[in-house]
């Protein structure tokens, strides 16, 4: 890829951008959001014309107009949400768009299947294929897209955060599969935001930033420090993890905790677990173990179905949500647009929001709109956020920005507990240090915090100590586990 620039209204996505892979290898992109990645890939992918530049594929140039055309051309692509119908069976999917005649021959379909699966390591008989979608794995799903390249003959492979919702040990699984199939000429462009994958899996990789490209180099001559500043444009500060905190009467205790899903089944089961004052606790897990309802029922949003919950000993099991933001509980939850925002109001307004009956905020009935526009100000350049006015809507900011806005409305406001969904999503690696600096500041203060993350290198870089949750249960292991062992046991393995 030669020159390739594209441009959405009056924003340069991509500017004179180019891409050099080599055949049969693993080619990492990596930037910040907003760098520019998925815009190329989709670019290669027939998903967006660009705008100038000149796409070459085998020596050949060639003018990719859609995805039809990508596939046509041996070119896959698999994005971060996956195209799988849940309602279908996984040999159904498999070949859903790219059925080999108007008559199905089901066992010459299956036979072809398992030949591609055993190109890959997979042991795939009937009573797999004939699963439904909706009953497989993260990991499960995220080999049968794969599949689904190799059924329609691609030998150049995009892979957009393939392991975002594996497990560690799932995610090795995952690259020994991807390099079975450059040894036998594949090509792999990984995009992710993990640079432990691209320094143990990939053969080179293109950095990006702000539509540009800023440099491609061979792995081996490369190191994590480096990336980061090429990334970032600037040297980073990385954290360095914080020993552990000393024991001391529990802050926040979890007794036996149990949370019923909408059709009944437990979603959390007879958890139990402490955090001392001063402790910033990650929790790991495959996307989908119960960490949601855990903080729902934890801040009061759901109700529990049996167990306690305690703060400095006194129960709060029954106390509603904002009783407990009365005592100092602050949330960065999961879905910032349903969860953490309303897009139509402005950053003022937004500040305050789940907030506003706090005394610091209004006095009886009346707003403290001096407070408020100020508490707004010191969150907005407290993690850099970039907006058109406090009076603006925050809908009209990228969701980086929003990601930082809400993260120092909790971290500003006086935490006492603080609950962290996913809080570098959207974040670039120094935005993601300062939030956990800040997160680590609070904890320094007195105040406890509870993090869910799915990249167990992030909790593991940042947090006292790390808790897993496997199927609905919280396991709690030593307090120097290693990443075997949190691995291990965040898909049920033993400890």
């Amino acid at each position: 890829m030669r020159g390739i620039s594209k441009q959405f209204g009056r924003v340069q996505a991509l500017d004179n951008v180019g891409l050099s892979v080599t055949s049969g290898s693993i080619h990492g992109v990596v930037g910040e959001n907003g760098a520019g990645k998925s815009t190329l890939m989709k670019v290669l992918y027939g998903a967006y014309q660009a705008d100038s530049g000149e796409v070459k594929v085998n020596g050949k140039a060639v003018n990719i107009r859609s995805s039809k055309e990508a596939i046509a051309l041996g070119i896959g692509m698999v994005s971060q949400h996956y195209g799988i119908v849940p309602e279908l069976s996984m040999l159904d999917n498999l070949i859903l768009g790219a059925e080999p005649a108007m008559v199905l021959d089901k066992s010459a379909i299956r036979e072809r299947a398992g030949k591609i699966a055993a190109s890959i390591g997979l042991n795939y008989g009937n009573d797999i294929w004939d699963r439904d979608a909706s009953a497989i794995s993260a990991s499960e799903a995220q080999r049968l897209e794969i599949l689904k390249l190799l059924w329609r003959e691609a030998r150049i492979m995009i892979l957009d955060e393939p392991t975002a919702m594996l497990s560690p040990k799932d995610g090795e699984a995952l690259f020994g599969s991807l390099r079975a199939l450059t040894t036998e000429g594949a090509t792999v462009l990984l995009v992710t935001h993990r640079l432990p994958e691209i320094m143990e899996y990939c053969d080179h990789v293109t950095v990006l930033r702000g539509g540009k490209w800023i440099t491609d180099v061979p792995v081996s001559e490369t190191n994590p420090e480096q990336l980061s500043e090429l990334i970032v444009g600037r040297t980073v500060s990385v954290s360095v993890r914080p020993d552990p905190v000393p024991s001391a009467a529990p802050a926040l205790e979890v007794r036996n905790l149990s949370v019923a899903r909408d059709r009944g089944t437990d979603a959390v089961q007879n958890a139990s677990f402490a955090l001392s004052p001063g402790e910033l606790v990650g929790i790991a897990g495959v996307d989908g173990s119960g960490q949601a309802e855990l903080f729902r029922a934890l801040l009061g949003v759901t109700p529990t179905r049996e167990g306690e919950v305690l703060w400095h000993g006194q129960p709060i099991t029954s106390r509603s949500t904002s009783a407990r933001i009365e005592l100092g509980w602050r949330i960065l939850p999961e879905d910032r647009l349903s969860e953490a925002i309303v897009s139509d109001w402005s950053l003022i307004d937004n500040s305050t929001l789940g907030l506003h009956r706090l005394a610091e905020f209004a006095d009886g009935g009346k707003i403290r709109n001096q407070e408020r526009a100020a508490f707004a100000q010191k969150a907005a350049e407290k993690f850099g956020t970039k907006h058109g006015g406090l009076d603006a809507a925050i809908g009209g900011l990228s969701g980086g920005n929003q990601q930082r806005f809400v993260a120092a409305r909790m971290t500003e406001s006086g935490p006492k507990f603080f609950m962290a969904f996913q809080p570098s999503r959207g974040l670039d690696i120094a935005a993601t240090e300062d939030l956990y600096k800040a997160m680590q500041e609070r904890c320094r203060e007195g105040a406890s915090g509870l993090v869910v993350s799915f990249d167990l290198d992030e909790l593991m870089s940042h947090c006292h100590r790390v808790l897993v949750m496997f199927s609905g249960k919280v396991i709690v292991p030593p307090v120097d586990a290693d990443r075997d062992l949190l691995g291990r046991l965040m898909v049920g393995g033993e400890a």
